[in-house]
């Protein structure tokens, strides 16, 4: 089994777990959360938030993405200037040595 949602949800149909089901069809849980449920998976576990956020950014479509900057403009902002200052920095001390 690879893995994905069309075997879990193929592996859900065979095992009878028609409550996960329409529970899945009723968009109340994801097929991730009913294969973890059934027993088919375990919850990835994360180190940090850090880890949290990036687990989650990297399977958020463009439009979600652009929505999260967008309400999150003015707490951002600041903390992409640090980061692009201490890079430069970090760059100029590689560059120079």
């Amino acid at each position: 089994m690879s893995g994905t949602n069309e075997d879990y949800i193929r592996r859900l149909k065979n095992d009878g777990h028609t409550k996960l089901l329409k529970e899945i069809d009723a968009g109340e849980i994801t097929v991730y959360r009913a294969a973890i449920a059934a027993g088919y998976r375990k919850r990835k576990k994360t180190n940090s938030m850090a880890e949290h956020l990036t687990y989650h950014w990297r399977r958020s479509s463009e439009k979600e993405k652009i929505r999260f900057i967008a309400g999150n403009l003015f707490t951002l902002a600041p903390m992409v200037d640090q980061v692009v200052k201490e890079r430069r920095a970090l760059q100029a001390q590689k560059s120079q040595k």
